[in-house]
């Protein structure tokens, strides 16, 4: 059999050769004595390790999905309103974080605002939200492997790719994701990605100022890219558990934000560097047309060999991004179980033995992963990802835009109480389910991604952001006469949010959300701030200017930092502390 015939197999054997020795590897040689062994690892992780795992959760999604939804000019764009939601966490947020005591930032709710009721629901909604997440990227990594592998079952390989991820990750925690079997892998891709990148750098540096002058950056889609950077950005660096996870256990302020700092940093070379370089992606990504399977890539035959076009660079490119992919996926499940273990099964476990604790930690792994594999398979079958896979992030980002509402509003706003909280979390939920309503159900199915000619001859004549637009296929192209009532007397009461894009919609979810917090706190605050903590708000060196109670409410410190309770620093003091004592007062 030759090279061309084995290359096909290169993505999927490279997945399972080092999940499964990492899974062998802490299996035979790590053992874990306590949760937090699981949550935080037996060894400290270095910030560059922190950078470089947070770094795989975010760009896993780009290199997957929104290559194909936004023009190379937008990438700029989006890139800098990441940059500009990464200078607030660095700079003001940050020592909230590391003052945030337990290994789930959900628990950041019920310091801020000591309700349960609000607490648990930040809790299943995070857990909702990493579930998707976690569907999304497996089934995208599947269809990325299958375009190589088209003759196996992507229910197997989806099957397979998802429990040995959960066998990667089940004896070792966080300890697998800082291993140097993880960090070796990890390196190898990047240096993969860095050959195939930079084989043509003038050219790529070339298009990269070409882009850079010759863009208007007033224009809406602009604008578009920069709103959803900056969200982008608020959620994953302030909001959500998958980032921090990773920085958790960094022993001080100054080092997580150096661990963010060179997050973003890499986080914006690789995103650039993938997504602009004509020889990476010289005619776009484009899977949306295809049929049977996601054609990934559209390779440009200039300067490339007859042999390399059929199927070593192909195969290679497949394999970085498929690696890349999986690495996402370990580094989820494990955020997911943490929060499951951490916000709903510890209050009830904590009486029981330590190795009661961990084996509920495995068995709940198994079976949340096994609820992911079922729903991936059954997506799968259904053929929705051909429908529904463009623009899955994009309604991702409006579920989850009122929980960054939520955040943001708690780091900044002093005066936001818990019924303010409650009320504008569950009113942006709503805004959020009324806006897909009208969207998927009132409306024909619209899909406005994709402004390039497909292989079944189905053509999208409109712009990237506008959501009036035509479809060739006739599939699209129907409204059954209810429906098509329903949207009328819809257009009629509704007429602003029958006209706002679906890449509006995050945003206006978000202004919901925060408007309805305010509004609701402004009528119902209280003056009173002794039982207040003002280190959970970024204006805790100037609360001063805010009350005449400076002295009493900064000097008395009713919480401690992270590091001084069950934390990793912890951990390492003692050197396994037995959990069953040291946290009894954590969830009284």
């Amino acid at each position: 059999m030759q090279w061309m015939d084995l290359s096909q197999y290169l993505p999927i054997s490279l997945i399972l050769i080092i999940f499964i020795i990492l899974g062998f590897d802490h299996f035979c040689f790590t053992s874990l004595i306590s949760p937090t062994n699981f949550q935080q690892g037996t060894t400290e992780i270095g910030l560059f390790r922190s950078a470089i795992n947070c770094t795989l959760i975010v760009i896993a999604p780009l290199i997957l999905i929104l290559p194909i939804t936004l023009p190379a000019e937008l990438i700029v764009h989006y890139l800098l309103g990441y940059g500009c939601a990464a200078l607030l966490a660095i700079s003001l947020i940050s020592p909230i974080l590391h003052y945030n005591r337990s290994p789930s930032i959900c628990y950041y709710i019920k310091l801020r605002f000591n309700q349960s009721f609000l607490y648990l629901l930040v809790c299943v909604l995070n857990i909702i939200f990493l579930i998707i997440f976690t569907v999304i990227l497996l089934i995208m990594t599947v269809s990325l492997i299958t375009t190589r592998i088209s003759f196996l079952s992507p229910y197997k390989i989806c099957t397979i790719l998802g429990y040995t991820s959960i066998f990667a990750i089940a004896f070792g925690g966080q300890t697998s994701v800082s291993s140097n079997v993880f960090f070796a892998s990890i390196c190898l891709a990047m240096l993969a990605a860095s050959y195939i990148i930079f084989d043509n750098l003038t050219n790529y540096i070339y298009n990269f100022v070409e882009i850079i002058l010759s863009h208007d950056y007033l224009s809406f889609d602009s604008w578009t890219a920069f709103y959803l950077g900056i969200l982008n950005g608020l959620h994953f660096l302030i909001t959500s558990p998958l980032l921090y996870q990773q920085y958790f256990s960094l022993s001080s302020c100054r080092r997580l934000r150096e661990s963010l700092a060179i997050h973003v940093g890499l986080f914006s070379l690789l995103t650039s560097v993938m997504l602009v370089s004509s020889n990476l992606f010289a005619n776009k990504i484009n899977w949306f047309c295809q049929v049977n399977s996601f054609a990934m890539f559209n390779v440009s035959h200039e300067d490339i060999s007859l042999e390399i076009e059929n199927g070593l660079f192909p195969s290679l490119i497949n394999a970085v991004l498929s690696l890349v992919a999986s690495f996402a996926i370990i580094l989820t499940e494990l955020t997911l179980i943490n929060l499951i273990w951490e916000d709903l099964l510890r209050p009830l476990l904590i009486r029981r033995s330590l190795q009661q604790q961990i084996g509920s930690i495995q068995v709940g792994l198994l079976i949340i992963g096994s609820i992911i594999i079922a729903l991936s398979n059954a997506w799968l079958y259904l053929d929705k990802p051909l429908k529904y896979g463009p623009i899955s992030l994009l309604i991702l980002g409006t579920l989850t835009a009122p929980m960054t509402a939520l955040y943001t509003c708690s780091y900044l706003f002093p005066f936001l109480n818990g019924k303010g909280a409650t009320t504008g979390l569950l009113t942006g939920i709503f805004g959020t389910l009324v806006l897909f309503y009208l969207y998927f159900r009132v409306t024909p199915l619209r899909f406005h991604h994709f402004p390039l000619q497909c292989f079944n001859e189905t053509s999208i004549t409109h712009s990237l952001i506008w959501a009036d637009c035509k479809f060739a296929y006739f599939e699209l192209d129907f409204a059954s006469t209810t429906l098509q009532a329903i949207a009328n007397k819809a257009q009629k009461l509704l007429p602003i949010l029958c006209e706002i894009p679906i890449t509006w919609y995050p945003l206006t979810t978000f202004i919901i959300t925060t408007l309805s917090m305010l509004l609701v706190s402004l009528c119902t605050c209280s003056s009173n701030t002794d039982e207040f903590d003002w280190k959970l708000i970024i204006c805790a060196p100037y609360v001063g200017i805010f009350t005449r109670h400076t002295d009493n409410t900064i000097s008395n410190d009713k919480h401690v930092a992270f590091v001084e309770c069950e934390s990793f620093r912890y951990a390492q003091q003692t050197p396994y502390p037995d959990t069953v004592t040291t946290v009894t007062h954590m969830i009284q």
